[in-house]
């Protein structure tokens, strides 16, 4: 909005304002001491500019998000830890406490949230991420160690895939549910509310609305997390339990996670010498799991083209043939109860 006040205009318009009969040019006097205060001024104008921009919610970010928001009783949503079942095998009767540390062969640590003894050689204990984040989300057999050992016990390791991790809130999602209450009035229990009211819980990244879905007075409510997964029992009886509390009266409520539609990709591709089929693959399937989180609830269908695109988008291919979506060369229809999810990647 300022562009034109850089210190070089701002300290011509103040020479052209000073009406003596003196020596303006580059290194006089007069020069000198304009030059100061046009260069303060200059700096006015860039901090005035962030002002307005705050103003501006397509501008604003961080705390600013926060406090936009805020008038309209929504919050940022703070992210959830990942959970899983950790086996311990060792002697028998070894007491294992509550709060003990495990950890992966990364580094990350999980604590139980309960105490055990071990029988029978080994004890399952249900435990959970020391910090929230998706980044705790790891599949079955990764946690392998004991920080701080414990007499008795010979290994540990996770039975079950750790899941139910979320990050805090994106900017762009407290802002989309901004929108969403701004642009969609949510009234007397309506489908826009049943939105809003599932969208504010923690861990919760999206949700879809079917009214009547069973006869009158039923609502059903789908439901995945911030990782576009669908969503864990526990975020799940989350928005179940905050939904009854301010539901219409008589409105019988199902929530639940939507069905996952794999999508299974193969083709045969021709990559530089300078490349890959390895990492092909890994960029190919980040980029692919990318589009494909990003149609969850979106009534679109997953595009043969679009997955032919992002394929020959890879750095090293430089060409491909044979390229099959779920054994098809068609678009892939997701119901309205589904979201897809990435399968299998044969690449060749």
């Amino acid at each position: 909005m300022y562009e034109n006040k850089s210190y070089e205009n701002i300290k011509q318009e103040i020479l052209n304002n000073i009406n003596l009969s003196l020596n303006k040019s580059e290194g006089s006097f007069l020069n000198d001491m304009v030059s100061p205060i046009a260069l303060k001024f200059k700096d006015m104008f860039i901090e005035l500019d962030k002002t307005i921009d705050l103003t501006l919610v397509d501008k604003i970010v961080g705390e600013f998000v926060d406090r936009r928001v805020a008038d309209y009783g929504i919050e940022r949503k703070k992210g959830t830890k990942a959970k899983t079942t950790i086996r311990f095998t060792g002697n028998q009767d070894t007491e294992i406490p509550e709060g003990t540390l495990v950890q992966s062969a990364k580094g990350l640590i999980y604590k139980t949230v309960q105490s055990g003894k071990i029988e029978n050689n080994y004890v399952d204990i249900e435990a959970e991420a020391e910090n929230i984040g998706s980044i705790y989300n790891i599949s079955q057999g990764l946690i392998v160690n004991l920080p701080i050992s414990i007499n008795g016990i010979i290994s540990v390791s996770n039975i079950v895939d750790a899941v139910g991790g979320t990050d805090i809130e994106t900017d762009d999602s407290l802002l989309k549910r901004y929108f969403d209450l701004i642009q969609n009035p949510a009234t007397s229990g309506n489908e826009a509310h049943y939105k809003i009211w599932a969208n504010s819980i923690d861990g919760v990244g999206d949700s879809k609305v079917f009214p009547t879905w069973n006869g009158a007075g039923t609502v059903k409510v789908l439901v995945i997390d911030s990782n576009k997964m669908p969503a864990n029992e526990a975020i799940i009886s989350s928005v179940e339990s905050y939904i009854e509390t301010v539901r219409p009266v008589g409105a019988i409520v199902t929530v639940e996670a939507p069905s996952v539609k794999s999508i299974n990709i193969s083709a045969k591709t021709n990559i530089s010498s300078s490349s890959n089929l390895q990492t092909v693959t890994q960029k190919f399937s980040e980029q692919l799991n990318k589009y494909i989180k990003d149609l969850a609830f979106s009534g679109l269908e997953v595009s043969y083209a679009k997955i032919g695109s992002l394929l020959l988008g890879i750095e090293g291919v430089i060409d491909y043939s044979d390229l099959k979506v779920n054994n098809n060369t068609v678009n892939v229809p997701i119901e309205d109860t589904e979201i897809a999810s990435v399968g299998t990647i044969s690449l060749t």
